[in-house]
């Protein structure tokens, strides 16, 4: 789950979903399979689904697995880079 402040919404900044060998630092047994990363379909798919709200919970369900499109039955990890923003009300006359 990712949150912000009363009064602030979440605004996504940048995603990586998969697995590749530049994003396995903390694993215990390093990645040297074959790349299956996402990065625009991930940031659209949790734009739409956490833009705009003051928490958001995501599931994997709710991500297009990169690695089941290629065959590879693989253990992901989601980054998630997101800014909490002021609400803004303009009132017209």
């Amino acid at each position: 789950m990712i949150s912000c402040p009363v009064n602030k919404q979440i605004k996504i900044a940048y995603t990586v979903y998969g697995r590749d060998s530049e994003y396995s630092e903390c694993d215990h047994n390093p990645y040297n399979g074959e790349n299956c990363i996402f990065h625009t379909e991930t940031f659209n798919e949790l734009s739409n689904i956490c833009n705009g709200k003051t928490s958001c919970l995501i599931r994997e369900t709710d991500l297009t697995d990169p690695c089941a499109l290629k065959g590879i039955n693989v253990v992901k990890r989601l980054l998630i880079e997101y800014n909490c923003i002021g609400k803004y009300f303009f009132f017209f006359n």
